[in-house]
């Protein structure tokens, strides 16, 4: 049986030493989520030095779905709406929607391209 929820932690750090950026990212490229399911991941994110930081998912461009989704200041990433695999609506309607999500602490920015799978469930 298919869950019909997904929740995925990924994990970045930022962190300055001798004014040297080191970045951190997860190695996942892709994510596969349940058709009907709006929540993809929880980003959780530190930062050593205590800065705030700021999600954020890229502009739309072309092959880019940015426009399917959004991210909260919690770091939260859903879609703005469920997506249904019978009627892809994605860039080029193959059911991978394709972002590319950032990390910002103000000083500097970490980005990560993502391509969200939705997988067929049984209606």
């Amino acid at each position: 049986m298919v869950s019909r929820t997904a929740l995925c932690r990924l994990f970045a750090q930022l962190r300055r030493r001798r004014w040297r950026w080191r970045k951190w990212w997860w190695n996942a490229s892709t994510l596969s989520i349940s058709e009907g399911t709006s929540l993809v991941i929880e980003i959780a994110a530190s930062d050593t030095d205590g800065h705030s930081l700021t999600y954020s998912i890229a502009s739309q461009s072309p092959g880019n779905d940015a426009s399917f989704m959004t991210v909260s200041a919690a770091g939260v990433l859903s879609f703005n709406l469920a997506p249904d695999y019978e009627s892809p609506a994605d860039y080029n309607t193959d059911n991978i929607y394709n972002i590319t999500v950032s990390i910002s602490d103000g000083f500097d920015t970490v980005s990560q391209n993502l391509g969200v799978v939705v997988l067929n469930v049984s209606d």
